[in-house]
């Protein structure tokens, strides 16, 4: 490409003439990125694709609009179609940044966002030499768990800031319909947000089904959402030979969204119709789908390291409309979709998530945080059932740790149960998903 090419890319991202932001649905995790603008560190935004990262730095570009000059800022978009036929060297980005100064803001601090970094081989070198000189700020975005992790580790050890971005959370969801997430708000739309809570649901938290595709459309969208997933974040990069294997793989671990599943369970289903294959093969498949955040492996609440390792494991989806689309379920299970976003959440909060399990009861959810742990159940049964209410109890009564906050999430009971010298909360799903209050362990 030629100079003036590539300045035509740099345009086409930028916003220094008279450009308008597209409308915008906030995010809370704007005031995380927040924090850390002042210093040195490269700032990474993980997540899927279609999650809304580039909305977010575009969030994060508004809010330092305050206080810094437009023509500051430098967008680069490495999955632009015209920059497809070059090499993904660290050349690359240095010939954009060069024509970035040489053309626009030749001086002073730059404020340089990148999206989709894990296309560049080597990107940790070049970041660290402008991030060094204090020249650049960095915030860049990629598509795997990982990214480089060898870069990482050596390059940028300790200097560094990592964010994961997930689809919408129910909270945004429902910021994006107009309502205020406030203890009020919530209490006087109760029933609205009950029925936004079902639709959530169905639908998952992805930001461009949400906001602008009808249930039909966004089907179809998020069904390329997930082949794009497969083969762009997956086969292409790891070389896979057999694509149609990791989709089975996929779309096998998916329909099983919150059930116990070991490696070799996978094995054997899967050579029904694909052949034979290995349970190192499934392994291997099993974490790439987990890098490109498709899915997440739980492991049990146990001290034992081996015991964590061999005992077979919870999967969960990264959004429950993607499961859907996806694996077409013949009947709805709000039970299990209600699992999946409270994990979900638990780790928008930054805990550790484990599950726990004995021969005769079990607890979704061990949530590990600085004040204690959350042990959490997950029910949309009728809890006016005494035997429905037996079960999801039993677990919470029979785990072990003083400083442990137990809570039952249902449909719609809040109340306090105290009993055996233990209290458990019963909380509405729909409440818990909104007040912070409700999601901290104290």
């Amino acid at each position: 490409m030629t100079d003036q090419q590539m300045f035509s890319v740099l345009a086409r991202w930028n916003y220094w003439e008279d450009r308008s932001l597209p409308d915008l649905v906030y995010r809370r995790e704007v005031g995380e990125i927040e924090e850390f603008l002042d210093s040195n560190f490269v700032q990474i935004v993980r997540g899927p694709r279609r999650s809304g990262k580039s909305s977010l730095l575009k969030l994060v570009y508004r809010k330092l609009l305050e206080s810094v000059d437009k023509l500051s800022f430098l967008f680069l978009n490495l999955e632009d179609v015209s920059l497809s036929m070059e090499e993904k060297t660290p050349v690359l980005l240095e010939k954009l940044y060069r024509l970035y100064r040489q053309r626009v803001n030749p001086v002073g601090k730059t404020y340089m966002f990148v999206d989709e970094i894990q296309h560049i081989r080597g990107w940790e070198q070049w970041i660290e030499t402008y991030r060094e000189s204090g020249e650049v700020k960095f915030i860049v975005t990629g598509s795997s768990s990982k990214l480089s992790s060898k870069g990482l580790g050596t390059l940028l050890t300790g200097r560094h800031i990592d964010l994961t971005l997930l689809p919408f959370s129910f909270a945004d969801f429902v910021r994006s319909k107009g309502i205020e997430v406030s203890s009020l708000s919530v209490e006087l739309k109760s029933d609205l947000i009950k029925n936004l809570l079902f639709s959530y649901l169905d639908s998952g938290g992805f930001p461009e089904i949400l906001l602008n595709f009808p249930e039909e459309n966004g089907t179809k969208i998020l069904e390329a959402y997930f082949d794009d997933i497969i083969y762009r974040d997956i086969v292409e990069r790891w070389s896979i030979r057999d694509a149609l294997l990791t989709r089975r793989i996929a779309l096998y671990a998916l329909k099983n969204s919150g059930n116990l599943l070991s490696y070799r369970k996978i094995q054997k289903a899967l050579e029904q119709i694909s052949g034979k294959t290995s349970t190192s093969t499934i392994s291997e498949n099993m974490s790439h789908l987990s890098e490109a955040y498709v899915l997440f492996e739980v492991e049990l609440h146990t001290n034992s390291v081996k015991k964590a390792l061999i005992n077979p494991r919870k999967v969960y989806s990264v959004d429950t409309g993607l499961r859907k689309a996806v694996v077409k379920p013949l009947t709805e299970d709000f039970g299990k979709d209600g699992e999946n976003i409270v994990f979900l959440e638990l780790l928008r909060q930054g805990y550790k998530v484990t599950f726990w399990k004995t021969d005769k009861t079990e607890v979704d959810f061990v949530a590990s945080g600085k004040t204690g742990d959350l042990v959490i159940n997950v029910t949309m049964s009728n809890l006016d059932d005494l035997d429905l209410r037996e079960r999801d109890l039993r677990g919470l009564l029979e785990f072990e740790g003083e400083r442990s906050r137990r809570i039952l999430l249902n449909s719609d009971i809040e109340d306090k149960l105290k009993i055996h010298d233990k209290t458990i909360e019963l909380i509405p799903l729909w409440k818990w998903l909104l007040l912070e209050d409700f999601l901290q362990s104290r």
